[in-house]
């Protein structure tokens, strides 16, 4: 785990570009057809597997934007 890289992913969240935005989506649409994909604060899913935070209100956020830190799957395409 890469954890500068999950810090900067934070940052990307607030104000990615499309880009990075664009592959947030794609890598959370794999997430929501994953049985390690639960429930967690609020309106917040995590995965199961790595505990990180992959989406809020269906917003992808958080590991979904990271460069350096994969699915604990391997399911995202690099």
């Amino acid at each position: 785990m890469n954890v500068e890289d999950i810090f900067k992913s934070w940052i990307k969240t607030i104000n990615p570009t499309e880009e990075q935005l664009q592959l947030a989506k794609e890598r959370l649409d794999i997430c929501n057809t994953c049985p390690s994909k639960q429930k967690g604060m609020g309106k917040m899913n995590i995965c199961n597997l790595c505990n990180c935070p992959i989406s809020y209100d269906e917003k992808p956020i958080g590991k979904t934007y990271s460069e350096k830190n994969d699915c604990p799957l391997h399911k995202w395409k690099s």
